[in-house]
């Protein structure tokens, strides 16, 4: 760890004071129905169930199907991500028509998506997964799209000069340079 990375033990203590202030205002409100408790559980509560949790073995199994959930949105949503940003990126008369509904089903707020797929995928995994897809599927797709449209194209020309093959151009590794395209 560098010198840049390293937090003076004052910060640390500045955070830590904060967080226990906050956690302190939270219960006293909750406490003296400042906050709502319907809404505002007291912190010493939340713990408590939290160690309740523990001891008992049951958080286990939710922070399985937590972890699988996202690990199938993640992979999902990279995967199309990378394959239809390198897909509309390669296709530039397929990438124009369909941009503007790209870009559209983009801005759809991600809040708006949730009761949508629990009618279509139900209450079970799939209508999380669905919904992680939504917001890692437009990250990755476009990074890839940007990506490979805007690769040196001085580059590119070069190599096909040379007689690379699409194949060939698709796999290219940089750190193995003209010599890796086998």
């Amino acid at each position: 760890m560098n010198e840049a990375n390293r937090k003076p033990a004052s910060i640390l203590v500045w955070q830590l004071m904060l967080a226990v202030a906050f956690l302190l205002a939270w219960e006293w409100g909750s406490r003296t129905n400042v906050l709502d408790r319907f809404f505002f559980s007291r912190p010493s509560e939340v713990a408590q169930r939290v160690s309740q949790w523990i001891v008992t073995g049951s958080i286990w199994r939710h922070i399985l199907t937590t972890f699988t959930e996202a690990a199938l949105s993640f992979a999902l949503g990279s995967f199309g991500g990378v394959l239809f940003g390198f897909l509309l990126a390669r296709a530039s008369a397929l990438a124009a028509v369909l941009e503007p509904y790209i870009r559209i089903a983009n801005s759809v707020p991600r809040v708006v998506l949730a009761p949508i797929f629990l009618l279509w995928f139900g209450l079970g995994i799939w209508s999380k997964v669905a919904l992680g897809v939504t917001v890692v599927f437009f990250v990755v797709f476009f990074n890839a799209y940007r990506g490979v449209r805007e690769a040196d194209r001085v580059i590119i020309d070069s190599v096909r000069m040379l007689g690379a093959s699409e194949r060939q151009l698709i796999r290219w590794d940089e750190k193995a340079g003209l010599h890796g395209m086998r």
